[in-house]
């Protein structure tokens, strides 16, 4: 691919960033992060049903539903205008909602796509994610953690809070993180049609979003979610993907994966806690898997 038509990221995504550019950007994106959480609520919650939705001609064509290693879930968002319906091709969903068009209409600032299907290694069983307990108690932690930092006699350890932060995170089955894509607005729907068509087939993970090329802002982003945060494995097979289908390189500019834990708990780049806003690197994925390759 073409790096130079990536944005370019120099100075403003780094393993410390919450990957929103300057004051003005990370204000836009935050407003759009808070109006999203309604959506982000329907994610799918991995509740199954033995039941088979009949599909049509189209949808056999985009996946496979009874293949071995995958089941089909319950449609999330059926009628959702600025989400992928599943009985429409992605053509006609980008002519639809194109995120190109300044004037696309959206109800929270992104384009969304989901899988129809989900690994069988991810079923979680009937437990619904508890985003209510996430917040209660993350927001405890990380304000007893402010209290110690005050005293200043011995400051806390930020390495252990974020590994409470994990932890609480994965009990309270918070375990949604994404890549993070920053094309340029040249490429952001040649980018979101390769990423919304390898969701839709099961290449990625359970869901991915776009948002909406700004007159105003030329600076984009397309989220790629995984399912869970703590599974390094899954998340480099994401990241394999994504390689795969040119939007991401060893050679090229790193892009950068964050957990939704962090953006339900208000977790920027600019944090007092002193966490780092980024879980994994692109560049330090690829260049273990290199390392091991030539050992």
């Amino acid at each position: 691919m073409e790096f130079e038509d990536l944005v370019d990221g120099e100075g403003w995504i780094s393993d410390d960033s919450s990957f929103f550019g300057d004051t003005d950007v990370q204000a836009e994106c935050e407003e759009r992060n808070q109006r999203s959480l309604k959506i982000a609520r329907q994610l799918p919650m991995l509740a199954i049903t033995s039941k088979r939705t009949k599909a049509t001609s189209q949808q056999t064509q985009i996946v496979e539903a009874n293949t071995p290693d995958r089941i089909q879930v319950p449609d999330s968002w059926p009628g959702l205008e600025n989400a992928w319906q599943r009985d429409e091709s992605i053509d006609a969903f980008l002519a639809r909602k194109s995120p190109v068009n300044p004037l696309t209409e959206t109800d929270d600032g992104w384009l969304w796509v989901g899988c129809p299907t989900l690994p069988i290694a991810q079923v979680r069983g009937d437990r619904s994610p508890d985003l209510i307990s996430l917040q209660q108690r993350g927001s405890a932690l990380l304000e007893a953690f402010k209290r110690k930092s005050e005293l200043g006699v011995r400051p806390p350890n930020s390495s252990h809070l974020e590994r409470e932060l994990r932890a609480l995170a994965i009990g309270a089955g918070i375990t949604y993180g994404k890549w993070m894509l920053f094309p340029g607005a040249a490429n952001l729907e040649r980018y979101w049609r390769t990423v919304a068509t390898a969701t839709v087939e099961g290449r990625l993970g359970p869901t991915s979003k776009s948002a909406v090329l700004n007159a105003d802002n030329s600076d984009t982003l397309i989220c790629v979610h995984t399912y869970d945060f703590s599974d390094r494995d899954d998340v480099e097979r994401v990241l394999n993907a994504l390689v795969d289908a040119g939007l991401c390189s060893a050679e090229g500019k790193p892009i950068y994966y964050k957990c939704d834990a962090y953006t339900h708990l208000g977790i920027t780049s600019k944090n007092e806690y002193k966490l780092r806003a980024s879980l994994y690197s692109s560049r330090d994925i690829l260049r273990d898997k290199e390392d091991v390759r030539l050992s």
